[in-house]
Protein backbone atom coordinates (compact mmCIF):
# COMPACT_ATOMS: atom_id res chain seq x y z
CA UNK A 1 0.00 0.00 0.00
CA UNK A 2 2.22 2.81 -1.10
CA UNK A 3 0.83 6.15 -0.92
CA UNK A 4 -1.38 5.54 1.85
CA UNK A 5 -1.04 7.13 5.08
CA UNK A 6 -3.67 5.26 7.78
CA UNK A 7 -6.01 7.83 10.13
CA UNK A 8 -4.18 6.46 13.03
CA UNK A 9 -6.76 6.97 16.98
CA UNK A 10 -5.39 9.41 19.34
CA UNK A 11 -6.26 9.18 22.99
CA UNK A 12 -8.32 12.05 24.49
CA UNK A 13 -9.11 13.43 20.62
CA UNK A 14 -11.28 12.90 17.73
CA UNK A 15 -10.04 13.16 14.38
CA UNK A 16 -12.10 14.53 11.38
CA UNK A 17 -11.65 13.89 7.73
CA UNK A 18 -13.03 15.68 4.83
CA UNK A 19 -12.68 14.31 1.43
CA UNK A 20 -13.91 16.04 -1.33
CA UNK A 21 -14.47 14.97 -4.94
CA UNK A 22 -15.19 16.22 -8.43
CA UNK A 23 -16.43 14.27 -10.82
CA UNK A 24 -15.22 11.17 -9.03
CA UNK A 25 -11.63 12.70 -8.43
CA UNK A 26 -10.25 13.50 -5.08
CA UNK A 27 -9.85 17.48 -5.09
CA UNK A 28 -9.06 18.26 -1.45
CA UNK A 29 -8.22 16.49 1.79
CA UNK A 30 -8.89 17.97 4.83
CA UNK A 31 -7.63 16.54 8.35
CA UNK A 32 -8.53 18.22 11.45
CA UNK A 33 -5.93 16.48 14.12
CA UNK A 34 -6.56 18.46 17.89
CA UNK A 35 -3.63 18.25 20.23
CA UNK A 36 -3.84 15.43 22.42
CA UNK A 37 -1.97 17.25 24.54
CA UNK A 38 -3.83 20.22 25.18
CA UNK A 39 -7.31 17.74 25.11
CA UNK A 40 -5.74 16.18 27.95
CA UNK A 41 -5.32 18.62 29.89
CA UNK A 42 -8.87 19.87 29.33
CA UNK A 43 -10.08 16.90 31.29
CA UNK A 44 -9.09 18.53 34.87
CA UNK A 45 -10.37 21.54 33.80
CA UNK A 46 -13.93 20.26 33.01
CA UNK A 47 -13.80 18.10 36.36
CA UNK A 48 -13.02 21.50 37.95
CA UNK A 49 -15.79 23.30 35.92
CA UNK A 50 -18.21 19.91 36.98
CA UNK A 51 -17.17 20.15 40.84
CA UNK A 52 -17.66 23.97 41.61
CA UNK A 53 -21.15 24.08 39.35
CA UNK A 54 -22.58 21.40 41.54
CA UNK A 55 -22.96 24.16 44.44
CA UNK A 56 -24.83 26.52 42.16
CA UNK A 57 -27.04 24.03 40.31
CA UNK A 58 -27.85 22.91 43.97
CA UNK A 59 -28.36 26.83 44.93
CA UNK A 60 -30.74 27.32 42.12
CA UNK A 61 -33.21 24.23 42.48
CA UNK A 62 -33.20 25.74 46.52
CA UNK A 63 -34.00 29.12 44.97
CA UNK A 64 -36.50 27.49 42.72
CA UNK A 65 -38.01 25.36 45.33
CA UNK A 66 -38.39 27.78 48.05
CA UNK A 67 -40.05 30.20 45.36
CA UNK A 68 -42.41 27.26 44.70
CA UNK A 69 -43.21 26.95 48.75
CA UNK A 70 -43.49 30.78 48.72
CA UNK A 71 -46.40 30.40 45.59
CA UNK A 72 -48.09 27.60 47.22
CA UNK A 73 -48.20 29.28 50.88
CA UNK A 74 -49.74 32.83 48.90
CA UNK A 75 -52.21 30.76 47.49
CA UNK A 76 -53.38 28.88 50.36
CA UNK A 77 -53.39 32.05 52.44
CA UNK A 78 -55.73 33.53 50.02
CA UNK A 79 -57.79 29.99 50.00
CA UNK A 80 -58.12 30.75 53.50
CA UNK A 81 -59.30 34.50 53.41
CA UNK A 82 -61.65 33.36 50.60
CA UNK A 83 -63.33 30.74 53.06
CA UNK A 84 -63.15 32.70 56.26
CA UNK A 85 -65.15 35.66 54.17
CA UNK A 86 -67.75 32.42 53.00
CA UNK A 87 -68.17 31.39 56.37
CA UNK A 88 -68.70 34.96 57.61
CA UNK A 89 -71.10 35.60 54.95
CA UNK A 90 -72.77 32.14 56.06
CA UNK A 91 -72.41 32.93 59.82
CA UNK A 92 -74.55 36.33 58.89
CA UNK A 93 -77.12 34.69 56.58
CA UNK A 94 -77.77 32.65 59.61
CA UNK A 95 -78.27 34.61 62.19
CA UNK A 96 -80.47 37.14 60.00
CA UNK A 97 -82.79 33.64 59.94
CA UNK A 98 -82.55 32.93 63.24
CA UNK A 99 -83.62 37.13 63.81
CA UNK A 100 -86.30 36.81 61.06
CA UNK A 101 -87.73 33.73 62.88
CA UNK A 102 -87.82 35.26 66.44
CA UNK A 103 -89.63 38.43 64.77
CA UNK A 104 -92.51 35.90 63.57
Amino acid sequence: MSGTDPVRRAPFVKKQVKMDFTSGMLTSVQLVNPSEVLEFIQIPIAVAKAIVSIPSAMLQFKTTQITADNNLLTAQQKNLESANADYSDATKIARAQVEQNKAN
